[in-house]
This record gives structure tokens, C-alpha cells and sequence, in this order.
């Protein structure tokens, strides 16, 4: 957790799952300067980066032994110019992707555990308005204004493949990949009026790694949600339910939220989702309460 000034880690117990207050001291961070919305990510084995406002505009720490050691890698600081607004770690920990103002950098961790900067791939955005990789890490993504830029990565030889491109309707604020890797998902920032669900949210099959391999299968239906403005998308652990947060519109559920109903199908549950047994989804947050991002408990 973290607010302008300063950063805060939570431990959570291994048996009750009672989140504890926070820790301080040896095992804690030694946190800078945020901004209010920092670029942050953290992959499942413990490497952490959140970007600074201010010089050197992002630290990468590295879970080890009980206790969070900052990573002092100069490959890092010296091309970080200006604050990141968006970072994408691997969930292994092997790639991790930073985008600012005026850069785009992609690094693969080496055999003695540092991250060295890789060859760019062909048609890299700069800056890069979302990033995601897949938890196979064999694939990743890029926004870069109304599409997505897809990339197969070659874990040999650390380089990239064959540029993919699938486009949406809107400026791409967020990625993310099924954990079973049959899926992809993004959405478009901005407004959305009453429309069809692909004016904002876009959801696809992938059948191979090119531009051909991924398929729409984004619902034909429509939304209501009038005056919102999404924020984010994640899938389930199980890669059957799919969720997008938004602020702004007069529905006070926040988020929409899919499900899987076939291989190439999702359906949006709405507040009544099936009648024969009758199952309802019920959630709303307050007045003024706008969420920024979403994810399922793994």
C-alpha cells in the first residue's frame, strides 16, 4: 500500500490469511516520493518495482529471507529519465517492461539473477499505454493508442519474435492474458456510453502467435453503463471469469464482470445471471467510491 510520501508492506498470515499490520524496519522498504497513481507491479516470486516521482525514478526490490533487498542495478537507473507510467513484471520474475514519457525498456533476467536490458522489438511503443505479460511468459503486450502489439518471446535466446496487432476502439488502458494462456483481454479508456460491449472492452481467443491467431470473441451484446470510464481488466486463476472496474455512470456495481460460458463465448453477469436456478450477483460500492484497479484472488 502507499499514499504520495510513502510506501507501506503488509504480511499476510500463511494459515489464516489475516493481513497484519504493517512491517517496518529491516524487513520493510525504504520507500521515496509517488505520485498518485505510481507504476507498480510485483511478480509471484517477490520482485517488486514501483516508480518515484523524482531521481532515480523507481526502485526494484527483491523478496528474500523474510525481508524486501533493494536490487542497486545501474542498467536500470540510467535510462529512467523521467517518472515510469506504466511496468510490467513477468510472473517468474524473468522480463520486466518499463514505459515513460520518452522511453520504452524491456529487460530479461541473466544467469547470475540481474536484468539486462534486451534488443527492442520491432514496432515498440514509446510510451507504451498499458503492458502485460503472460503467465507462461511466452507472450507480451502493449497498448499503444487504439491497439494492442503482441510479441512471442524466445526464452533461449531472450529476444522477440513477430510483431501481432489487434485493434480496439478506444485508447488501450490495460492488458491481461488468461493464466491458462487461451485468452487475451483489453480496454479502452475514455467515456463509454450505452453501446455495445466492444466499444470499450475487447476479449480474444488466441489460436497461434500472429496478428490471424487472435480471435474476437467479445460479446454482441450491450452495456448501460452510461458516463463510465474503465480503468482496468483482469482474469480469474481459473481463466473463466473476467473483471473491469470503472468510475464515473450512475450504476453503483463498478465493475463488469464476465464469465466464460464456452471455448470462443463469455457472458456478462448481469444483476440476475440465470433464472433456472435462480443466482443473482450482488456488489456495490458508495457514493463517491471509484475504483482504479481489480484483480481475482489467486
Amino acid at each position: 500500500a502507499y499514499n504520495n510520501s510513502a510506501c507501506y508492506l503488509y504480511a499476510i498470515h500463511s494459515v489464516t490469511g489475516v493481513v497484519g499490520p504493517a512491517v517496518t524496519g529491516s524487513t520493510g522498504l525504504s520507500c521515496g516520493t509517488y505520485p498518485a497513481s505510481p507504476a507498480i507491479d510485483m511478480s509471484e516470486n517477490g520482485y517488486l518495482f514501483i516508480g518515484q516521482s523524482s531521481s532515480p525514478y523507481g526502485k526494484l526490490w527483491r523478496f528474500d529471507n523474510g525481508k524486501f533487498i533493494e536490487e542497486t542495478n545501474t542498467v536500470l537507473s540510467a535510462v529512467l529519465a523521467t517518472a515510469p507510467t506504466k511496468v510490467a513484471i513477468s510472473k517468474n520474475g524473468n522480463y520486466l517492461a518499463i514505459t515513460g514519457a520518452a522511453y520504452t525498456r524491456i529487460y530479461y533476467k541473466n544467469s547470475s539473477g540481474t536484468y539486462t536490458l534486451m534488443s527492442d522489438p520491432g514496432s515498440k511503443p514509446t510510451p507504451a499505454t498499458a503492458i502485460a505479460f503472460s503467465d507462461d511468459e511466452k507472450l507480451m503486450a502493449m497498448g499503444t493508442g487504439a491497439s494492442a502489439r503482441i510479441w512471442p518471446i524466445n526464452s533461449t535466446s531472450n529476444s522477440f519474435g513477430s510483431v501481432a496487432t489487434v485493434t480496439g476502439t478506444a485508447t488501450v488502458a490495460a492488458i491481461d492474458f488468461s493464466p491458462d494462456g487461451k485468452y487475451m483481454a483489453m480496454i479502452g479508456s475514455g467515456p463509454a456510453a450505452a453501446a455495445n460491449y466492444n466499444t470499450r472492452i475487447r476479449i480474444y481467443k488466441i489460436d497461434a502467435f500472429n496478428t490471424a491467431g487472435f480471435t474476437d470473441i467479445t460479446p454482441s451484446g450491450t452495456f448501460t453503463y452510461s458516463g463510465t470510464t474503465f480503468t482496468d481488466v483482469a482474469f480469474s486463476k481459473d481463466s473463466f471469469f473476467l473483471v473491469a472496474p470503472y468510475t464515473g455512470g450512475a450504476d453503483s456495481r463498478r465493475a463488469v464482470i464476465f464469465r466464460r460460458t464456452g471455448m470462443n463465448s463469455f457472458q456478462e453477469l448481469r444483476a440476475t445471471y440465470s433464472s433456472s436456478p435462480a443466482q443473482t450477483l450482488n456488489f456495490t460500492l458508495g457514493a463517491g467510491e471509484s475504483p482504479y484497479l481489480a484483480r481475482f484472488a489467486h
